[in-house]
């Protein structure tokens, strides 16, 4: 029987011996994605189960040992994950769109009753229902963030004082509240799709008497999704309508820094992905260096994080690595024009971090390839002197006491 035809093209059948694979794999390494503790908690007579995902720079060698951000995910044994790859992927690498921040994600023992800020048997169908028997904890754990979480996190870790709050649903409820309760525990809260219509909107009730008494600036973003109006869902408690009504608190009230973002394509389950993402980069806008910046201007870069800082009432900085990497590709260009951005880069960096000797050693080699000798070797003494074993800035002031001593030495 011959092949069979179609068209005039022929089939042919290959067969091919694949290598034989062992029945067991061997692990290169093993990929952490963070770390998980037990803590009591006295105020809320409990154990409670905390994840925490560290930056990746955090345990640096070569750059400064900073402080940073801390991002608080509530549900924290469904979001963690989630919430620690947008953050890492929107602070490392090029991106640079947010600071490198430390997550933490709060699991939950009973999150009817910690979520709620007041207590209601009615659920979202308008009926009662026995499973919200023990609601209106949220006070107790906000105590059990600020006085007990909070500080044990701030002794462990170098954290700089600026916390975010991110929580969906029911949490996302939470935040809303934390933000016009308890508006010294955190610096922004993100509310992802929040229930508003819990015990009769009662959190835009609070909302509302907070902000006819308190002008202080505070950031607070709001996300929704597509309404689902199903039997257990009713169009009474339609989000996107309840959060349009919240919107009308802020219309007047230009001391909030308030933003909502509405994802049409996405549901009340998937929104969470899109809302952290755009909500961070919202939080933090003006974080990320534009290419003109980092090639052409980078005299630009100080008052722009300074206006950052400003905002958000924190001292923001560029990642050193960061300016770092982007004066020595500078450098290896070879051009005039170059090598001085890359110098103004080097220069920024010592302004930053002054204790690196990082930092020196690459303003040294700035100052090296602008033909700066003497500047090139106070930048390299600078270097030894904040780390005495540092091989390469002794090797650059070996080279450069030949080159000052020649009678055609630069300045």
């Amino acid at each position: 029987m011959g092949l069979p035809m179609i068209k005039g093209i022929s089939f042919f059948i290959f067969i091919f011996t694949l290598p034989i694979m062992s029945s067991e794999l061997t692990p290169e390494r093993e990929l952490v994605s963070g770390t998980q503790f037990v803590m009591d908690s006295k105020i809320l007579n409990e154990k409670r189960t905390v994840s925490i995902s560290m930056p990746a720079s955090y345990n640096s060698q070569m750059y400064t040992k900073t402080n940073y951000s801390v991002l608080y995910i509530l549900d924290g044994e469904w979001n963690f994950e989630l919430a620690n790859t947008v953050v890492k992927s929107l602070s490392v690498g090029d991106v640079h769109a947010i600071p490198e921040m430390i997550v933490v994600g709060i699991h939950n023992t009973e999150r009817d009753r910690d979520m709620t800020p007041s207590h209601s048997l009615i659920d979202f169908s308008g009926k009662e229902n026995a499973m919200y028997e023990e609601s209106g904890g949220a006070e107790s754990f906000t105590q059990f963030i600020a006085e007990e979480l909070q500080p044990l996190i701030n002794k462990n870790y170098r954290t700089n004082g600026f916390d975010v709050l991110v929580g969906h649903s029911l949490a996302g409820l939470y935040t809303l509240n934390s933000w016009a309760m308890y508006p010294d525990v955190f610096d922004a809260q993100i509310a992802i799709d929040p229930s508003i219509w819990w015990d009769d909107e009662v959190v835009i009730k609070r909302t509302r008497d907070y902000l006819s008494k308190n002008k202080t600036p505070r950031h607070l973003i709001v996300t929704t999704a597509k309404p689902e109006v199903i039997l257990t869902y009713p169009a009474a408690h339609d989000v996107l309508s309840q959060a349009k009504s919240f919107d009308d608190l802020f219309k007047d009230n230009r001391f909030v820094a308030y933003k909502r973002m509405h994802f049409e394509d996405e549901s009340h389950a998937s929104v969470v992905l899109l809302s952290l993402y755009q909500s961070l980069k919202y939080l933090f806008r003006g974080h990320q260096i534009n290419l003109a910046a980092q090639y052409d201007t980078p005299e630009s870069i100080e008052p722009q994080f300074n206006k950052l800082s400003e905002r958000l009432g924190t001292i923001f900085k560029p990642r050193e690595s960061f300016l770092d990497a982007r004066g020595c590709e500078l450098l290896k260009l070879n051009k005039k024009q170059s090598a001085l951005t890359a110098l103004t880069l080097f220069r920024l960096n010592t302004i930053y971090f002054p204790q690196s000797f990082h930092a020196w050693h690459s303003l040294g080699e700035g100052y090296l390839a602008n033909n700066m000798l003497s500047k090139a070797k106070n930048a390299f003494e600078k270097s030894l002197e904040l780390n005495s074993e540092w091989s390469y800035a002794k090797s650059r002031l070996l080279e450069l006491s030949e080159l000052l001593s020649s009678p055609k030495k630069a300045n």
